[in-house]
């Protein structure tokens, strides 16, 4: 019974987070005037919408990786937020759109080249692990 607890708990702190943020940048930093707020708003939006996937349904992302690798993900999805909103927040008055974007592209790329091994080793070592259990199962 605690586990939807714990689900609801999370994506209402998550949620909570992602408003706080974007009170942050729409009233204290006026990033909708800037030369590249529309953009921000966007890479801002990625961070958000990947921090509800990594932290919202944590559950199933945790048993199809496994547990010791889940918390090393969810430790790397919240400093990825916390750099994007920095960066997003000390660049938008950047004159070039452009390099604007592609910074940002690049730090979301160095991001999927983090989490992506370790979602694949997790898996792979969980995967590994549950075919020791059945094969010592058999031989007994």
């Amino acid at each position: 019974m605690k586990k939807p607890i714990n689900t609801i708990a999370s994506f209402i702190l998550t949620v909570f987070f992602i408003c706080i943020v974007l009170f942050l940048m729409i009233e204290v930093f006026h990033i909708a005037d800037s030369n590249t707020g529309a953009r921000a708003f966007i890479f801002e939006g990625i961070s958000f919408v990947i921090l509800l996937v990594i932290i919202g349904f944590g559950r199933g992302i945790s048993s199809a990786v496994g547990s010791g690798m889940y918390p090393p993900i969810c430790a790397t999805t919240v400093l990825y937020a916390i750099i994007s909103l920095v960066y997003n927040v000390a660049a938008c008055d950047m004159k070039s759109t452009a390099v604007f974007t592609l910074l940002n592209l690049l730090l979301l790329f160095v991001y999927f080249c983090i989490v992506i091994p370790m979602a694949v080793a997790g898996s792979n070592a969980k995967s590994e692990s549950t075919d020791v259990i059945n094969t010592h199962n058999i031989r007994r």
